[in-house]
């Protein structure tokens, strides 16, 4: 009778744990488990053209990464920031700590208003960028080239 209860028991605590998405067993957990942590790599500086003149107008994204506030601007690119009248953005992604380089784009969205302006991807390196609070800031200039009419 005990070890009919024992068992029971065990039954019971393992579905529970089951239904908790608790792992109760050996093996590699996979990286994007609840609770992981997450760190911020934080991008910010300005676009230019070829003269150094800035470029209002600019959305800057990424493909691989996300933010709380994602605008598609084509299929596959999400915009996080717009460039303002000084050329400026500032956009920070999350990710695992494990992220070496965040790939950032930046893409014409005004179209003629300001010119036109090819897209351009840019590999921003975290390597030895000291983190605090969590977040790993990188400022940049990008320059952008007009695009073909």
């Amino acid at each position: 009778m005990k070890i009919k209860y024992l068992k029971l028991k065990n039954w019971l605590l393992v579905s529970l744990a089951g239904l908790l998405g608790l792992q109760l067993g050996c093996g590699k957990e996979p990286k994007d488990m609840y609770g992981c942590p997450c760190i911020g790599y934080n991008v910010k500086g300005s676009v230019v053209n070829e003269e150094r003149q800035p470029i209002p107008g600019i959305g800057v994204g990424s493909r691989d990464m996300s933010t709380s506030e994602n605008r598609v601007v084509m299929p596959g690119i999400e915009y996080h920031d717009t460039t303002d009248a000084e050329g400026r953005f500032d956009v920070t992604f999350f990710d695992f700590p494990d992220v070496s380089s965040v790939k950032v784009d930046f893409w014409d969205i005004d179209g003629e208003l300001n010119g036109s302006y090819e897209h351009q991807d840019v590999n921003v390196s975290f390597q030895d960028v000291e983190f605090y609070n969590q977040t790993g800031i990188r400022e940049i200039q990008v320059t952008l080239q007009r695009a073909n009419e």
